[in-house]
């Protein structure tokens, strides 16, 4: 890289030709997010200066701090790719004018420094450009006018950190950031709703950049955990791995100086930990994403547990199940168990009053392993469909009469004699196997009956626990009650049902009240008198409570 930087070098690299030398070497740090290593001067020399695309037109930048220096303005895509700035994307060149992301950074300066005149001037300079692109919202598509609406909110962020910062008691301070916080993450979702990256990650950066001039670092180290978030689900690893990189940095810095909020970072169950697992993963390094999550499993399993971090070590744990069923490193049985103990540790948790994260892991733990439990179900109930089960029970119908045939024989024949020890020999052999062919149906009857109520238990908890998977889980658990089967099994099941739904919300079950009322029936003394009882009570509880009440 030091090489190709020359500018009146021209002599081969590695006998390679220096124009290709220098397109691999390109290819290779823009994977790596850090094409910034060759200067703009060498490429423009050999005429590979990429010209400005309509995507860059929005391009802003709050680089204070930043390694590359406070100089550019400008994003450059590798360090945009590695987390330091994000462009925002535009599909006109007539978005975003030249002066519109530099009154941005200018605003910043001043807000840090705390000159008043500048930074009006600098805000009504934005607000004004804004204003009169909007003018012409007739002939402008949603992609072009959702950047500039982002980019009003943008602005008034900056204003109210300004009025945070410079105008507000500090005692007061504290409080109104966090409400300040909370707003401005609920713009961050809004704008990124749909998956929209381009639109959502210039807020965060510049909530992060906020949050530093205003001192709170523990407010940046989330804002960067939820940046790295952002841009996993958005298939940006660079930009997850940069934000990653200076998330522990700002923990280790913390750390150093004795700050509570670093060490909560630093133990094991943090959710940092597994998203960097979980951005191995997505990297497709997938023994390395395993290893993190057994390492840090272990070490919670070594040492105690805060009561507010059971959620977080459930999760992990759940997630950790997760993978290696996908990889198959573990059997399905010890999978299974794995997800019912991290599910037997939170059911003395309470998470319905909890914040929105913590009710949202662990309505995706019992989730995952009802999921799981209906997954095997369902695999031994196509294998008692498959031809080999069909011929396995004929076999087994086969050799019980044939046992019957040799036990007549037997009777009939008084004598000890060698045919009647041979005889007996033969039908001890096939008594053998009788046993083992029905020891194995039977195995797999018990199973299949075990798995589908923890399916029904897993899908109650999860619709009891959050409303993240309320439509997939309510049409499952119906579907598996609902589901024809033998008369002893029937019992069983609607025993679960009755036990478990109690606690479920009545309203949740609504999607699917047309059919539950659909299996109405006189109720008679005989094999559905159980079922059609727990039907009712059902239907007459999801009547009686809001928001369908009578």
């Amino acid at each position: 890289a030091l090489q190709l930087r020359e500018e009146n070098s021209s002599a081969p690299v590695l006998n390679i030709p220096r124009r290709d030398a220098l397109n691999c070497m390109r290819r290779c740090l823009d994977n790596l997010g850090a094409s910034y290593l060759l200067s703009s001067t060498s490429r423009g020399d050999l005429g590979l200066t990429e010209q400005p695309s309509a995507g860059s037109a929005g391009t802003w930048s709050v680089g204070a701090g930043s390694a590359l220096g406070a100089a550019h303005v400008v994003a450059s895509p590798g360090a945009a790719a590695l987390g330091e700035w994000y462009p925002m994307q535009t599909s006109s060149d007539s978005i975003g004018s030249e002066t519109a992301d530099p009154q941005l950074a200018s605003a910043m300066k001043h807000l840090r420094i705390g000159y008043s005149d500048g930074f009006a001037e600098s805000l009504h300079s934005v607000r004004d450009e804004v204003i009169s692109l909007l003018a012409s919202a007739s002939r402008e598509t949603t992609a072009d006018l959702n950047p500039l609406i982002v980019k009003a909110q943008m602005a008034e962020s900056i204003s109210e950190a300004w009025h945070l910062k410079w105008e507000v008691d500090p005692d007061d301070r504290k409080s109104k950031l966090e409400t300040a916080v909370a707003s401005w993450r609920t713009r961050e979702t809004a704008a990124g709703a749909g998956w929209r990256f381009s639109l959502e990650m210039p807020m965060k950066d510049l909530r992060k950049e906020l949050l530093q001039i205003m001192g709170r670092e523990d407010l940046k180290a989330r804002s960067l955990l939820d940046i790295a978030v952002c841009a996993r689900k958005a298939d940006r690893n660079g930009q997850a791995l940069g934000a990653l990189s200076r998330f522990r940095r700002s923990i280790q810095s913390g750390s150093s100086s004795k700050l509570a909020w670093a060490k909560l970072y630093r133990l094991p169950e943090a959710n940092w930990r597994v998203e960097e697992a979980k951005n191995l993963w997505a990297q497709n390094q997938r023994d390395a994403a395993i290893m993190t999550l057994l390492s840090n499993s272990a070490q919670c399993a070594d040492g105690e547990v805060d009561s507010d971090n059971i959620v977080c070590v459930a999760y992990l744990n759940c997630l950790l199940a997760k993978w290696l069923a996908i990889t198959q490193r573990e059997s399905s049985q010890t999978i299974l168990d794995t997800l019912v103990e991290t599910t037997d540790a939170l059911l003395d948790e309470d998470t319905t009053g909890a914040d929105p994260s913590t009710s949202d892991k662990a309505c995706r733990i019992f989730y995952r392993m009802a999921s799981y439990a209906d997954q095997l179900r369902t695999e031994i109930a196509q294998r008692k469909l498959s031809i080999e089960w069909v011929k396995a029970k004929s076999i087994l119908e086969k050799n019980r009469r044939q046992m019957e045939a040799m036990a007549s024989k037997l009777e009939s024949t008084k004598k000890q004699s060698k045919d009647k020890q041979l005889l007996l020999y033969s039908m001890n052999k096939l008594n053998r196997t009788i046993k083992e062919d029905e020891a194995d149906i039977e195995s797999t009857e018990v199973n299949e009956l075990e798995y589908e109520n923890l399916a029904i238990r897993g899908y109650c908890m999860a619709l009891r626990n959050g409303s993240r998977y309320d439509l997939p889980a309510t049409f499952r658990l119906i579907d598996r009650w609902l589901a024809p089967r033998s008369a002893d099994h029937r019992d069983q099941i609607d025993l679960v049902f009755r036990e478990e739904a109690q606690s479920v919300p009545s309203h949740k079950l609504i999607p699917l009240g047309y059919q539950l009322a659909s299996r109405l029936a006189e109720s008679k003394e005989g094999d559905f008198s159980l079922f059609q009882d727990i039907l009712k009570s059902t239907i007459f509880k999801m009547a009686k409570e809001p928001p369908c009440h009578m």
